[in-house]
């Protein structure tokens, strides 16, 4: 439960997930951490990985927590597992990357119980949950995940739907997080080292995934959604990505939109020009370009930092640019992510700024043809704050020291509304929003009972819905309870 998911910009991710990649840079894991895994391959991870000198007592307990992934990873068991959660919250603030969950009552009730089993070549998961929201009232049901993985070797294909996450994983990423609900599909992986001398360039993985991302838009209903990754961890403390996310098909007035496949799995030809109206059929294209260093200063020299770590990622609308009779790769519109974080421990302090300013090219939230761009039912599947935005994130927090975690952060938002882009000339209404979020959080992992963890978060908006003058107060806070693996049936 290391860096528990404020409001202010934090992933909700699960705790051990995120107390594990936190110990497994410590340990310079031989493993990738620019994207979120499945427990079955956090597990993996653990168990190939000797623990980080000093923390050999929290290692212990995340292998206990995940004791069923690990005899199946281990010795090839079948296991099984379920863990229940409750969570409770109050307050007007919206949260962020919370599996789109946006809490719409005053005060928020849920329940899930995440339900996990598997075997050598196949592991399944469901987590079903309750929702209640008071003022409004807005009961519900959920289902953020339902997934089944068949896996060999380096060779994995999955089927469902669950919480997903590519690029860096302090604060932000601009490709694809876990801020609206996750979308159906199917996703293959190749994960690996190369046999004999090709061993010393490191560890490979890609990922191809495809999917529809349900529901009606103004542009296209249930358009189709594209994911490619090519991830390099060329070095425990390097690690290099590229990927490319898109939006694709779809229909319209109740008829498809044309759609060539050959475009949609290499787009030489989009759109950007000679289409005055925005009609013609398109892909929404976006490429990502990460590094993240992590270097264990106390380890390699002596000196009192345990860890060093700087991310950056560049990102910007993919289009091919046509130089003589090859069509060449260009990035336009240009976001990035770029942030730090030093521990010292048990205190870490970071720091992280975003911006995504997409205004000219519009291809972020606000694509010339897929209007809604990078959303699922209006929440961006990116970055939280979508197009036209920047945020700054700081973070201190004291983690290592016992059973404790806490962390305290303050994020500032700038967010513009684009009216309409006339001849180069962007215009844009006058009051941009503003949020400035104080967090703190604190949580603890009980043996035998889980992780408890207790969260507020204050600030104030202003401007909201871009109108000048028009300020309140946020204010969130919220607790909650994951179990650990309880006992399986019978056994």
């Amino acid at each position: 439960m290391l860096l528990l998911l404020l409001l202010a910009g934090v992933a909700r991710a699960d705790p051990q997930e995120i107390l594990a990649q936190h110990l497994l840079r410590e340990a310079q894991a031989d493993c990738m951490l620019g994207r979120r895994p499945t427990r079955r391959e956090l597990a993996a991870c653990l168990a190939r990985t000797p623990p980080p000198v000093g923390q050999e007592a929290r290692w212990a307990l995340l292998l206990a927590a995940l004791g069923p992934e690990l005899r199946l990873v281990t010795v090839g068991a079948a296991a099984f597992a379920l863990r229940p959660g409750v969570a409770l919250s109050a307050g007007p603030t919206v949260p962020v990357y919370a599996d789109g969950d946006e809490e719409p009552g005053m005060v928020s009730a849920r329940a899930d119980l995440s339900a996990w089993a598997g075997t050598r070549f196949l592991d399944a998961e469901v987590e079903p949950g309750v929702r209640l929201d008071v003022d409004p009232s807005d009961p519900g049901l959920d289902l953020p995940v339902a997934r089944a993985t068949l896996a060999w070797r380096g060779l994995s294909l999955e089927l469902g739907q669950r919480p997903r996450w590519y690029g860096p994983d302090h604060a932000s990423s601009l490709a694809w997080t876990d801020n609206a609900r996750p979308l159906p599909g199917g996703l293959a992986r190749a994960e690996g080292r190369l046999p004999g001398w090709g061993d010393r360039l490191g560890r490979l993985a890609f990922d191809f995934g495809m999917g529809v991302v349900p529901g009606e838009r103004r542009d296209a209903d249930h358009p189709g959604w594209l994911l490619m990754d090519l991830r390099w961890l060329a070095r425990p403390w390097l690690e290099l990505s590229a990927t490319r996310s898109s939006v694709f098909g779809g229909w319209k007035d109740g008829e498809p939109l044309p759609l060539d496949w050959g475009e949609v799995l290499l787009p030489i030809r989009p759109h950007t020009t000679d289409d005055p109206d925005k009609v013609t059929a398109d892909t929404d294209e976006r490429v990502f370009l990460d590094v993240r260093v992590t270097l264990p200063l106390r380890r390699w020299l002596g000196v009192p930092v345990d860890l060093a770590e700087v991310w950056y990622q560049y990102a910007g609308e993919n289009v091919f640019v046509t130089d003589g009779a090859v069509p060449l790769p260009f990035i336009q519109g240009v976001a990035s992510v770029a942030g730090g974080e030093v521990t010292v421990r048990p205190v870490f302090l970071g720091a992280e700024r975003a911006v995504v300013e997409d205004d000219f090219h519009r291809w972020y939230t606000g694509h010339r043809v897929y209007h809604d761009g990078w959303t699922e039912d209006g929440r961006c599947m990116g970055f939280a704050w979508g197009g036209d935005a920047w945020a700054w994130t700081t973070w201190v927090g004291l983690a290592g020291a016992g059973p404790w975690v806490g962390r305290a952060s303050f994020t500032h938002v700038r967010t513009w509304q684009v009216a309409d882009v006339v001849n180069d000339h962007v215009f844009v209404f006058p009051g941009a929003e503003r949020r400035d979020l104080f967090g703190i959080e604190v949580g603890r992992q009980v043996e035998g009972m889980g992780w408890v963890s207790a969260e507020a978060t204050a600030g104030t908006l202003r401007n909201e819905g871009f109108v000048e003058g028009a300020d309140r107060a946020e204010w969130r806070v919220a607790l909650a309870w994951r179990s650990g693996s309880l006992p399986a049936p019978g056994r």
